[in-house]
C-alpha cells in the first residue's frame, strides 16, 4: 500500500455512501510518497496519496471540478471536485527552485475543469536534468467524511485513463 495511515488501505469498506474515483494525472509508474526525498510528503504533511514517475508532457485533470489554488513557482495546483474533495497536484516535489521554468499553464485559479482537461504541459527531460527525477505527486488534502482511501499499488504502470485513488465516503 502507498502509505501507512489509518484511512489508507487495500480493502473496500463494507459500507459506504459514495465512491469517488481519482484518475492518474500523468502516465507513468506509481511510487510511494515515502520513497521520495521530501520530508513533508514522506510524513504525510501534504496528505495521503501517490506519486507518478513520468516521462509524459501533459498533466491532466483527474476529475470534474474547479482550480482552487495555483502556485506557479512550486508547480502546484489545488483542485476541488464537485463532491468537495481537495486534491493537490505537484509536478516535481522539489521544483520550487525552477520557478515554473518550462511550465506551460492551461488552467488557472477559478477555472472549471472536466476530467481529462490539460492542466499544464511540462518538459520531462528538463525536469529530469535539473532535478534528477520527474514526479507528479497527487495528495488528498481533506479527509472529513472519508471512510477509506484505496491507492494503486507501487510499481504499477498507469495511463491518464486509469484510476489511481478510490475514495469511499
Amino acid at each position: 500500500m502507498i502509505q501507512s495511515e489509518d484511512q489508507i488501505g487495500s480493502n473496500v469498506p463494507s459500507e459506504y455512501k459514495h465512491e469517488l474515483l481519482v484518475s492518474a494525472t500523468m502516465s507513468g509508474n506509481v511510487t510511494s510518497l515515502t520513497s521520495l526525498h521530501n520530508i513533508p510528503l514522506q510524513t504525510g504533511i501534504w496528505g495521503s496519496g501517490v506519486a507518478i514517475k513520468t516521462r509524459g508532457t501533459a498533466c491532466i485533470s483527474p476529475f470534474d471540478g474547479t482550480v482552487e489554488k495555483l502556485d506557479i513557482a512550486s508547480q502546484r495546483w489545488i483542485l476541488k471536485s464537485k463532491e468537495g474533495l481537495r486534491l493537490c497536484i505537484q509536478i516535481g516535489p522539489t521544483s520550487s527552485s525552477l520557478l515554473g521554468e518550462r511550465l506551460s499553464i492551461h488552467k488557472r485559479v477559478n477555472d472549471k475543469i472536466q476530467q481529462g482537461d490539460i492542466i499544464c504541459n511540462i518538459d520531462p527531460v528538463f525536469l529530469q536534468k535539473k532535478l534528477g527525477h520527474c514526479y507528479c505527486v497527487m495528495t488528498i488534502l481533506n479527509k472529513k467524511g472519508v471512510n477509506a482511501i484505496v491507492c494503486e499499488k507501487e510499481n504499477t504502470k498507469v495511463t491518464v485513463e486509469n484510476t489511481v485513488i478510490r475514495i469511499y465516503l
